[in-house]
């Protein structure tokens, strides 16, 4: 998005700079653009008008671009007005729904707004909610659907959440917040969950953790999901997964591709699932 500001509005803005540019992306405007497009064109995929959800990885361009593609193709031909990205900790572990004090987040295409209202609405609503920019600066997980967000919606109003642990009060919390500041300004938004679901050792453990959820998924088994929240998976990538199912329990939630983070992906973690995902 392209805004130009007053000089009130300059005063009085705070401005989350790209970190992962010539890292998880193209540093360059032109480039990043150009891959952006590459990437959407690759694949097709028979969309859905109705979506509102989706699951997208929180990897590298370069090696799992084609990947965090498929979720938003999923959307079909949809405009939107307001995105809430949501995305676990990997660096920050202070449990809690942590919301940035930035008014703007910054990549190479340019600068996303916040929906500053919905976001002061969800801190208002909730004392695990809290302002706060320190998280924000060292996590990947907003940042990397950014440039999509920024090419295909470039008007709309961004909510930026992240979310540290997997207590079942943190899934309860975020779902009543949202629907509180959602139902006092309604619009068409798009939800985006970025996470990874990572292994741990040993390695066939968590290979039959990850496929068990994966088979959760297709089933629609929300319940055994949360029920694995408690296992030695990536708890808080089931949390925010929990969560997206709970928002919308009518919902058939469908993989369109997983695959396990590339070995030549120096970025990602080795012991991570991409998996795209859309709820519709």
């Amino acid at each position: 998005m392209y805004h130009t500001l007053t000089m009130t509005e300059k005063a009085e803005t705070m401005v989350r700079e790209a970190m992962l540019e010539g890292m998880f992306y193209p540093s360059d405007e032109k480039e990043l653009r150009s891959l952006v497009a590459s990437l959407l064109a690759r694949r097709t995929l028979a969309s859905n008008n109705n979506a509102q959800i989706i699951i997208c990885p929180k990897a590298s361009y370069f090696t799992s671009g084609e990947q965090i593609a498929l979720g938003y193709l999923s959307l079909g031909t949809q405009t939107f007005d307001r995105i809430i990205i949501l995305s676990d900790t990997n660096h920050y572990q202070h449990d809690g729904i942590h919301l940035p004090e930035s008014t703007i987040f910054r990549t190479p295409l340019g600068d996303s707004l916040l929906d500053e209202d919905f976001v002061r609405s969800i801190q208002q609503s909730s004392t695990l909610a809290e302002m706060d920019d320190i998280p924000h600066l060292h996590e990947s997980g907003i940042e990397i659907q950014l440039p999509f967000v920024q090419y295909l919606y470039p008007q709309a109003r961004l909510v930026p959440i992240l979310v540290s642990g997997c207590r079942d009060s943190l899934r309860r919390a975020l779902l009543s917040t949202i629907k509180v500041a959602s139902s006092e300004a309604p619009c068409k938004q798009l939800i985006i969950v970025s996470t990874n679901l990572s292994l741990k050792p040993p390695l066939e453990t968590g290979l039959s953790d990850v496929n068990r959820v994966l088979t959760y998924l297709k089933s629609g088994d929300h319940q055994a999901i949360l029920a694995m929240t408690q296992r030695a998976i990536n708890c808080q990538a089931l949390c925010l997964i929990a969560f997206a199912a709970s928002l919308s329990i009518d919902k058939e939630l469908k993989i369109l591709d997983y695959t396990h983070a590339s070995e030549e992906d120096e970025i990602t973690s080795k012991d991570s699932t991409l998996i795209s995902a859309v709820l519709s």
